[in-house]
C-alpha cells in the first residue's frame, strides 16, 4: 500500500514511466529496460552407486554468488544477459556501457529503465 503522504508523488513519477511505455517503437530511439538479480551458486552432489545408477543427494557446495544483469528491449524483442561477480556501481556502468559500444552503438539516444538499486547512483568521478 502506498502511504497517503507519497501518493501524488508515486502517481506522478508512475505516470512518467507509463508514457515511456507508450512510445512507439523506433530503433534510433530504443526504450531498454535493466535489472539485476543475485544467484547463489550451487554445485549439487551426484555420484554413482555400484550398479552404475546416477545417485543426486540432497547436499551441495555452496560456490559464492553471481549477479545476473538482464537488459530487455520490449518493442525490439531484444534481451541481452550478462553474469558478473557482483553488483557494485562499477559493474552496472560497465554493463551498460557494453549495450552503447555494442547493440546499441548507432542509436542517438537510449532511455534505460531500471529499479531503485543502492548502486544506481553518482558517486563522482571513477
Amino acid at each position: 500500500m502506498i502511504p497517503p503522504k507519497q501518493n501524488a508523488d508515486f502517481v506522478y513519477h508512475m505516470e512518467q514511466v507509463l508514457a515511456v511505455y507508450e512510445r512507439p517503437f523506433d530503433d534510433q530511439y530504443p526504450v531498454v529496460c535493466l535489472d539485476e538479480s543475485p544467484k547463489q551458486l550451487l554445485e549439487v552432489i551426484q555420484y554413482r552407486s555400484s550398479d552404475g545408477t546416477r545417485i543426486e543427494d540432497s547436499e551441495y557446495v555452496r560456490h559464492g554468488v553471481g549477479e545476473i544483469y538482464m537488459a530487455f528491449e520490449p518493442l525490439g524483442g531484444k534481451r541481452f544477459v550478462r553474469v558478473q561477480d557482483d553488483h557494485k556501481a562499477k559493474t552496472w556502468i560497465a554493463v551498460i556501457a557494453d549495450l552503447l559500444d555494442g547493440p546499441y552503438a548507432d542509436c542517438l539516444k537510449m532511455t534505460l529503465i531500471g529499479d531503485n538499486l543502492s548502486a544506481h547512483k553518482p558517486n563522482g568521478p571513477p
